[in-house]
C-alpha cells in the first residue's frame, strides 16, 4: 500500500455520516448485484441496438465481460489485501487489486464514449460528463466504505478503459465481416 492509500483511507474514514453512509452501502449493494448488472447492462444493449448503435452495444458488452473476467484473473495473481477490518464497513472475500467496480464501471463508460455516433457536440459531453460522474461516484463508495485502496480503484479504472479500447476495435472488426454488414464508420 502507498501513503497515497493511507491518506485517502484516513480522510474518508474521518468524515463518515450515517447518510453517507447509507448511499454508499446502496451503490455498492446495486454494483454487487449481478441481476441488477444484468439488467442494466442488456437494457442499455438493447436501447443501443434499436437506436442502430450496435458497435457501442458491442464494445459495451465487450469491455464489462472482459473488465470482470480480466480483475478476477488479475486478483488472484497479485492476492493484494484489502483494507484494514477495522475501518472497513463493507466485507469482500477476493482480493483488492484491481477494483472490479473501478474496471467495470470504466470500461463500459469509456467504450460508450469512444463507440456511441454522437448527434451533437453537446449530446457527447452530457452523455460522457453523466457516465464520468457515475464513474466518480462508484469510486467512491468503494473508497468510503473501505472496500479498496485508491491505487486499487485507478488500477482498476486503467484495466477497465484498455478493455474497452481491445472491445471498440473488436466489435468495428465483427460487425465489418458479418454478412449483409452495415458500413462501420472506422474512427
Amino acid at each position: 500500500m502507498t501513503a497515497v492509500d493511507h491518506w485517502v483511507l484516513d480522510r474518508l474514514v474521518d468524515s463518515r455520516t450515517a447518510a453517507a453512509t447509507h448511499v454508499a452501502r446502496a451503490v455498492m449493494r446495486a454494483g454487487n448485484s449481478w441481476s441488477v448488472l444484468a439488467l442494466v447492462g442488456l437494457g442499455l444493449a438493447l436501447v443501443l441496438v434499436l437506436a442502430g448503435q450496435r458497435v457501442a452495444a458491442l464494445a459495451m458488452g465487450g469491455a464489462a465481460v472482459s473488465a470482470l473476467a480480466s480483475t478476477h484473473v488479475l486478483k488472484d495473481l497479485i492476492d493484494r489485501p484489502r483494507p484494514p477490518a477495522g475501518l472497513a464497513l463493507a466485507t469482500a472475500r477476493s482480493s483488492s487489486m484491481p477494483s472490479a467496480v473501478g474496471a467495470l464501471t470504466a470500461g463500459v463508460a469509456v467504450a460508450l464514449v469512444m463507440t456511441i455516433v454522437w448527434r451533437s457536440r453537446i449530446e457527447r459531453v452530457v452523455v460522457s460528463a453523466a457516465l464520468a460522474t457515475g464513474v466518480l461516484i462508484a469510486a467512491w463508495g468503494v473508497l468510503y466504505l473501505g472496500a479498496h485502496w485508491l491505487t486499487d480503484v485507478l488500477a482498476g479504472w486503467a484495466l477497465g478503459a484498455a478493455c474497452a479500447v481491445v472491445s471498440r476495435w473488436i466489435a468495428i472488426e465483427l460487425l465489418a465481416r458479418a454478412p449483409g454488414r452495415l458500413r462501420v464508420a472506422r474512427r
